[in-house]
């Protein structure tokens, strides 16, 4: 953690008030965000607010790091209000650290309650569903979308919005093949942590026609053993069968495809 006083980066100090650290770390993130409100017409406002954005990053992870309960002093409407209009910035940069920043603050208590109030999903899938560049890679507006909706589903998937799931579920459909792989893998994730909002958002039915994909070969593997998981399970199991999705299951397990040394006989796909 750092900040920039006069064009120069210090560390916060305690000084001899007797303010501890943390205290002091939640101040200067209160400041920045006061700053980053106030003072918009500023000459230098879009030069700072990317020096500052990540300042606000690093004092957050340096609390969370201490385990401190003033970083949840952030939990408040206001500041979500004021974060989240830095999603709609017209720089990709500020927008990719924008959601950097919200990936970081999901450990914050009581957290994705507000995120759900202030339509942080529907500004996540926006990011999510923005053209890729011509040179195929990923942006890292994109990834950071990505890395928070994995995330919000490893802290707490039952509170996972259903607008995210369908959004993965649509790019599921791209053109763009590492797009395609990465939706596919985190719906996974969410079938094995939140079955019931996966097939609701037509999740499994995506999973099991991935096992068909060719462009997927990789990951049907894993595909396969969270599907079979998800069958081994009685609840998730009715999920998985309403759908009739288990007959392609199989189909996947028993299809063999022409050998590359004799184009007479058939071999196994690397799924089975």
């Amino acid at each position: 953690y750092q900040r920039r006083v006069h064009g120069r980066m210090d560390k916060p100090t305690t000084g001899n008030s007797g303010v501890s650290q943390e205290q002091t770390l939640i101040t200067e993130a209160l400041r920045i965000l006061r700053y980053l409100t106030r003072n918009k017409t500023a000459a230098d406002y879009e030069e700072k607010k990317r020096v500052y954005l990540n300042d606000l990053i690093a004092y957050v992870r340096s609390l969370l790091a201490m385990g401190s309960s003033e970083v949840g002093k952030l939990a408040q409407d206001s500041v979500i209000s004021i974060i989240r209009n830095f999603l709609f910035d017209k720089t990709a940069e500020v927008r990719a650290g924008t959601l950097k920043l919200l990936r970081y603050m999901l450990r914050i208590e009581g957290i994705l309650r507000i995120y759900n109030q202030r339509f942080i999903p529907f500004c996540v899938a926006r990011c999510l569903e923005k053209e890729t560049k011509q040179d195929k890679k990923m942006s890292n507006e994109m990834l950071q979308a990505f890395k928070l909706t994995r995330k919000w589903i490893e802290v707490d998937a039952i509170s996972f919005p259903k607008f995210l799931a369908n959004s993965l579920v649509a790019l599921v459909e791209s053109t763009e093949e590492f797009v395609k792989k990465t939706a596919v893998d985190t719906l996974r994730l969410l079938a094995l942590a939140n079955s019931e909002l996966c097939a609701w958002a037509g999740g499994l039915r995506a999973l099991v026609d991935a096992l068909l994909d060719p462009s997927l070969e990789e990951l049907s593997t894993s595909i396969l053993y969270s599907l079979i998981l998800l069958l081994n399970d009685p609840e998730s199991r009715a999920r998985v069968r309403s759908h009739l999705d288990v007959t392609k299951v199989f189909a996947c397990l028993l299809y063999t495809s022409p050998s590359p040394r004799d184009r007479q006989k058939s071999r196994m796909p690397s799924s089975a």
